[in-house]
């Protein structure tokens, strides 16, 4: 072989390695030497199961309850055959809350015959306490006996960011103006952020402790440190002696 052919093949051989270098370094790497992440399908890193637990947000099953926790659910009267439909739930997982998921009220009236049904979508907040509401459903002339509640698509229960209460929230008692009983409420920003657009429920305890009224108001704004006054009222009802009142801001 002539010197010249020698060298020729040399420079394609040398070409040819360092080709199969700069292609096949990135594919090894791509393919076999991935870094290791909460979405790669494997347990790996600190994980206590595939893609959850450790260092990821999202919880293995055997560390947290899958269901919240149904304290009642309930259909309270408005006017006109209208009634706000609550249900109360608790956050059964301290350290966990969870991405929206799907959940169905089903009414039924005083003979338990399902009247109709109200779907949403909702998650489970950082609040230990929170309500699903539902507003104004038209019974018609049929008297709502019962509600339940259920959800109807799978939870996934993630690491809860919040280490602190966002807001403070003061109430005063019921009062009477002009015959309708009305609740005012201070609620505080007790955060640097900004927050538009959520609602305050308001519930109030009758003297055997079961909830005997519920209403809802949207806050339109709340500025860092700021402060709001949020107002509840209620159809005119009989005099009634009530023994606590529970205020839950949802964001």
């Amino acid at each position: 072989m002539e010197w010249s052919t020698k060298k020729q093949l040399t420079y394609s051989l040398i070409l040819i390695l360092i080709l199969a270098i700069l292609i096949g370094v990135p594919v090894y790497f791509y393919f076999f030497n991935k870094t290791p992440t909460c979405f790669d399908g494997k347990q790996n890193q600190s994980e206590t199961g595939i893609d959850c637990g450790g260092v990821c947000s999202k919880a293995c099953g055997v560390d947290v309850t899958e269901d919240p926790l149904i304290l009642w659910s309930r259909a309270f009267p408005i006017a006109n055959g209208k009634y706000n439909l609550v249900a109360y739930l608790q956050n059964p997982n301290i350290n966990y809350v969870s991405e929206p998921f799907n959940y169905v009220f089903n009414i039924f009236d005083e003979r338990n015959v399902l009247i109709d049904t109200r779907e949403g979508t909702i998650n489970v907040p950082y609040n230990k306490n929170f309500v699903v509401f539902e507003q104004a459903f038209d019974g018609g002339k049929r008297t709502i006996g019962k509600v339940t509640f259920e959800r109807t698509s799978n939870i996934t229960w993630v690491k809860n960011p919040e280490t602190k209460t966002k807001f403070n929230v003061s109430s005063d008692q019921i009062i009477l103006v002009g015959g309708t009983p009305t609740l005012s409420s201070i609620i505080t920003n007790k955060t640097v952020e900004t927050f538009e657009n959520f609602y305050v429920v308001a519930l109030v305890y009758g003297v055997d402790g079961n909830v005997m009224l519920v209403s809802r108001t949207l806050v339109d704004e709340l500025k860092p440190k700021g402060k709001a006054v949020v107002v509840f009222t209620w159809p005119n009802i009989a005099e009634f002696k009530y023994s606590k009142i529970e205020l839950l801001p949802r964001i």
